[in-house]
């Protein structure tokens, strides 16, 4: 063997070593698309009963916490009911007071201590129903209804939706998926990594809940499809609106493979 014939078996042999990578060295298959941070949870607020809307705490945008007020409403004619059970409530007490310290528990006594005790009451519930027009927000949030500030002095009739908040603390990440084949093999339970436009030094690692076809579609086997990605823990940035890029892993393959699906 003549040592001029040693380098091409030296490249015969690494190229049987690249032969035998590209077979046997596992490749993830992935589908990319565009996703959107859509909130886990939205709260309505609702008007108890009919009234104006007399002030905005939190407009548009604003980030509020648990309990916090929204927006306050005005019924004119239940205040003026609150402000009647009170005095007549107060009215009451002291006449009592007067009696029992005259005539002790007399039957007089005992009859406007009931009648206290009734217009007390009637003055509790007014009193809860006015409170019940400041509405607060029940979850962590940010206040999505428009125009608040331009609708004070409207009327609002009763179990009209007034403000509405969106969540902060979790999202979900509806991802298009692409046509064709590869989009069709998203499943639930698949790997996912995601890349918000907002801050691309922050990936996040999750995996698909669900996919069904987007809106709108008829369904069917080339129908697009959305699929939906919960991530365990949310960066403050990731509020709903969000947007950036998820690739989904549907499987492995070889690098040759990767190379002649990329081809195909």
């Amino acid at each position: 063997m003549s040592l001029g014939a040693r380098p091409p078996r030296l490249l015969l042999l690494a190229a049987a070593v690249l032969a035998a990578a590209a077979l046997l060295v596992p490749w993830p298959v992935t589908v990319t698309g565009r996703f959107v941070a859509a909130p886990l949870v939205t709260a309505s607020l609702v008007a108890p009963d009919s009234a104006s809307l007399e002030r905005v705490y939190a407009g548009e945008g604003t980030l509020v916490h648990p309990g916090q007020p929204v927006v306050q409403l005005r019924d004119f004619a239940l205040q003026q009911r609150e402000f009647e059970y009170e005095r007549t409530a107060d009215s009451l007490a002291n006449r009592a007071e007067v009696v029992r310290a005259a005539e002790g528990e007399s039957e007089h006594a005992q009859s406007l201590s009931w009648a206290e005790r009734q217009a007390g009451a009637r003055f509790a519930d007014a009193q809860a129903q006015v409170a019940a027009l400041r509405l607060r927000s029940p979850i962590a949030g940010v206040v999505i209804t428009p125009g608040l500030a331009g609708e004070v002095g409207r009327w609002v009739p009763a179990g009209a939706v007034v403000a509405q908040v969106v969540g902060t603390d979790s999202v979900e990440l509806r991802v298009a998926l692409p046509p064709g084949r590869a989009g069709a093999r998203v499943a639930p339970g698949d790997a996912a990594r995601v890349i918000s436009r907002a801050d691309a030094s922050w990936p996040l690692a999750g995996a698909v809940a669900a996919v069904a076809p987007a809106a709108g579609d008829p369904g069917g086997a080339a129908a697009e499809r959305v699929a939906t990605i919960r991530v365990p823990a949310i960066p403050p940035g990731w509020r709903p609106g969000v947007t950036g890029l998820a690739k989904i892993r549907i499987g492995r393959t070889s690098a040759l493979g990767a190379l002649w699906n990329a081809i195909r």
